[in-house]
């Protein structure tokens, strides 16, 4: 823009804003000092007023005097303090009125909770299902396979002890499967493809009659191994795909999952960590198809251990599992600023644990199948504590404090959590 736009530079501005500031700064000392001279003059007057009045006080009387105006500061002082006890207990009750009063929404919330746990259990139960099996077949196709001759002019290749390879015609076993490939004497050897009456076919490596190398298993049902074979089974690196879309890509032992893979199935979600005997164990990572994650320890393709859960929604639980549920100490997070830390059992809070309000108040207690019950500490916005008795979620009554003074004293002085 050109120099004749009128405008006011950024430096200008703040220069302009500074000095309005200053000048308001001035205008309020000013003020302030103005109130003080008053007061100072107020308390000048008084104070003189008072001299006169005690003039003609002998020394008996100036004491009588002291002591009534330190009784009635005493008294004063006192009124505050009960005043300040009332509104501390008012405020704790109010807050339980207010709780009360929105019960049906916590409830409401609660079975929106419920029915998102009862979705993760629904996820974890099917993902449980969700695992991919190569040993269903092909061993069964392998092992049944020997050489006999069907044929009175196969003789010759069969008993040629030749240990050059070498290409004959289709050989057919009497389980009615045929072999069209290499050959070492009487051992499919090199590359061959040989197909079952039922259809299942293989193609790839063999070495001293069985599946050995690289090699592509064509599953009846249409699900297709490829990878590395051993002894007719997959041993070493592979891909599985399932017919529906569903795919494993890792390593394999013996026909199963074994090693470090990666599943994928078509409602895009997805599992990447280890396995161990076809189960995932140890270190993984599963996502489901809403999004929602775990992140931790497995065992016996369970979740087991130490984890991190996040539902979609933004909750949060991390901490201790057992059979894919929350089992131990743990903290769960929710996005509006509410925090539970403590113990679970059997994907419930129970034990002892630490309720945090988003507005700031806390119970600090015990609990039982998920709802406080047992003694515990509800602690106002302001730090005020009382101490209570709790039965499935509803306190009962509060005790008295000079009764557990001394028994919560350590308790009160570490109040403050450190998460």
């Amino acid at each position: 823009m050109g120099n004749n736009c009128g405008c006011v530079s950024d430096k200008e501005f703040e220069n302009k804003t500074q000095i309005e500031i200053n000048n308001q700064l001035v205008q309020k000392i000013q003020k302030n000092n103005v109130s003080n001279k008053l007061t100072y003059a107020e308390n000048k007057t008084q104070n003189q007023d008072n001299i006169k009045k005690y003039e003609n006080y002998d020394d008996n009387e100036v004491q009588v005097v002291i002591k009534e105006n330190q009784n009635q500061k005493k008294l004063i002082i006192n009124q505050i303090n009960q005043q300040s006890y009332k509104q501390n207990t008012e405020n704790i009750d109010q807050n339980e009125k207010n709780d009360k009063q929105n019960q049906k929404k916590n409830e409401i919330n609660q079975n929106s909770i419920d029915s998102s746990q009862q979705n993760k259990k629904k996820d974890k139960k099917y993902l449980e299902i969700k695992k991919i099996q190569q040993e269903k077949e092909a061993s069964k196709y392998f092992d049944q396979e020997q050489v006999i001759v069907q044929q009175y002019n196969q003789n010759d290749y069969l008993n040629s002890n030749s240990q050059q390879k070498e290409r004959r015609p289709l050989y057919t076993f009497k389980s009615g499967a045929v072999y069209d490939g290499e050959w070492k004497g009487n051992m499919r050897d090199g590359y061959g493809e040989q197909e079952w009456p039922d259809g299942a076919r293989y193609e790839g490596e063999w070495l001293n009659n069985k599946a050995h190398g690289k090699g592509k298993f064509y599953h009846v049902d249409g699900d297709i191994f490829e990878g590395q074979w051993y002894m007719d089974k997959a041993n070493g690196y592979g891909i599985y795909i399932h017919i529906n879309g569903a795919k494993y890509e890792g390593n394999w032992k013996d026909n199963v999952q074994h090693g470090f893979g990666i599943e994928n199935w078509n409602d895009n979600s997805k599992f990447e960590g280890h396995y161990v005997n076809g189960k995932k164990q140890g270190y993984g990572v599963y996502v489901w198809a809403d999004k929602s994650k775990y992140e931790g320890e497995w065992y016996d393709n369970k979740i087991n251990g130490q984890g991190i859960y996040t539902w979609a929604d933004g909750r949060q639980y991390q901490g201790q599992w057992l059979n894919n549920n929350m089992h131990g100490k743990g903290v769960y997070t929710w996005q509006d600023g509410r925090k539970y830390e403590g113990q679970y059992f059997n994907d419930k809070k129970n034990g002892t644990g630490i309720y945090y309000w988003a507005d700031g108040r806390i119970y600090d207690g015990e609990w039982k199948n998920g709802k406080q019950n047992g003694k515990g500490k509800y602690i106002i916005q302001d730090g005020t504590i009382k101490y209570g008795i709790w039965q499935n979620g509803k306190r009962i009554k509060w005790q008295d404090e000079d009764e557990d003074k001394d028994e919560n004293k350590e308790d009160i002085q570490n109040i403050q959590i450190n998460v």
